[in-house]
């Protein structure tokens, strides 16, 4: 699951650094479905670039991790170099597939941009990314469990550091 957790936390990083401005245009282009936005303007294509692409370097990390016998021992698969960046991409555009999802589903239920929808906001981004990767592997269900209650914890403890330090405005 760490290319989905870089996949789901760069996206923020790259829009408190600005990083490559003249992707920040949103995914929806402005686009309205009624008089709601389809995902809304912090939903932008610099977010699936810079998430999807940062997933796919995490599962290179990964791949070149494998030549450890520990990282080996603790792996659910096997870590070929085409294995982990297709899975690497798959995490990570899953991952943001899910947020985008969820997104067009708060604006239709009249949640605004950055307001909370709890539980959903914490679990999204884990049901896209496992749903995607599916195709390569599918985790036994005691891993599905850990993997939802650990993502849950890890989305709290990320939102709560990124309002600290002022990328979001929310801690939520």
């Amino acid at each position: 699951m760490l290319p989905a957790y870089a996949a789901d936390a760069l996206p923020v990083l790259g829009n408190h650094f600005n990083f490559l401005p003249c992707l920040a245009t949103p995914v929806d282009g402005g686009c309205m479905l009624g008089k709601k936005p389809l995902f809304g303007h912090s939903k932008t294509i610099r977010g699936f670039v810079i998430g999807t692409g940062g997933a796919v370097i995490v599962g290179f990390i990964q791949f070149l991790l494998q030549n450890f016998d520990y990282i080996q021992s603790i792996s659910l698969i096997n870590y070929d170099l085409q294995t982990s960046l297709i899975l690497g991409f798959l995490l990570g555009f899953g991952t943001l597939l899910g947020d985008l999802i969820k997104s067009f589903l708060k604006r239709r239920i009249g949640i605004t941009s950055g307001s909370p929808w709890i539980i959903a906001d914490q679990i999204d981004y884990v049901v896209g990314a496992l749903l995607l990767a599916s195709p390569i592997i599918i985790p036994e269900t005691n891993y599905i469990i850990a993997i939802f209650l650990l993502s849950a914890i890890l989305a709290l403890t990320a939102n709560i550091i990124s309002y600290i330090t002022g990328m979001k405005d929310v801690w939520w």
